[in-house]
């Protein structure tokens, strides 16, 4: 999993536009949601912000069945 934007972790806004990539044949989940990836393995994903510390996690199984937790914090300022 490689996490193209955004590269910074602070917001003042109510949402963020994810965008990534991984192996093609991976699936992934964000909070129990599948996301879709196109042919080259690339996702986006609207992640809500509340104010404070918000917590993304994203699941990924590959292709062999292994699965990998990716979590990574953003937050929302004032």
């Amino acid at each position: 999993l490689v996490i193209l934007e955004p590269k910074q972790t602070r917001f003042k806004t109510s949402r963020i536009l994810i965008k990534g990539k991984v192996a093609k044949e991976a699936t992934i989940t964000i909070f129990g949601e599948p996301v879709f990836t196109n042919k080259k393995g690339e996702f986006e994903y609207t992640f809500p912000l509340k104010k404070g510390s918000n917590l993304l996690t994203i699941k990924i199984i590959g292709a062999n069945g292994k699965e990998k937790i990716f979590k990574k914090t953003f937050i929302k300022e004032e």
